[in-house]
C-alpha cells in the first residue's frame, strides 16, 4: 500500500509535458493489445463437457486463458515500472522495501 502511495506522489508531481512520454507508450501499447485480440479465439465453452455430455457445474471463476493477449498498460504503470527499475540499478544492495521508500526521493 506504502509502495503505491510513493510512486502516485511522484506521478503527481510531473508536469503535463513530461506525462506525454508516458501516455505516448500508454497508447502504443493499447493498440498492441488491439492487434493482438483481432487474432486471438477464445476456447470454446464445449471444452467442459464430460465423457456421457453432461456439462460440469461452472466453476464461481472462469479459468485464464494462458494464450490471451497481456491487456495494455496505463501511462502510471508504465512510469511506476521504469522508476522502479532505475532505483533498482542505483542501489543494487536495496531490498525492495528500501528501494520502494526512496522511490519519494526522486
Amino acid at each position: 500500500m506504502i509502495q503505491a502511495r510513493l510512486v502516485s506522489e511522484e506521478w503527481k508531481k510531473l508536469s503535463d509535458d513530461q506525462k506525454i512520454k508516458w501516455e505516448d507508450k500508454a497508447k502504443t501499447d493499447k493498440i498492441r493489445y488491439k492487434k493482438e485480440m483481432e487474432g486471438y479465439t477464445p476456447p470454446s465453452d464445449d471444452d467442459d463437457a464430460d465423457d456421457d455430455g453432461a456439462k460440469k457445474p461452472k466453476a464461481k471463476r472462469a479459468k485464464k486463458d494462458p494464450n490471451a493477449p497481456k491487456r495494455p498498460m496505463n501511462a502510471y504503470m508504465l512510469y511506476a515500472n521504469s522508476i522502479r527499475a532505475s532505483v533498482r540499478e542505483a542501489n543494487p544492495e536495496m531490498k525492495m522495501g528500501d528501494i520502494v521508500s526512496d522511490l519519494c526521493l526522486l
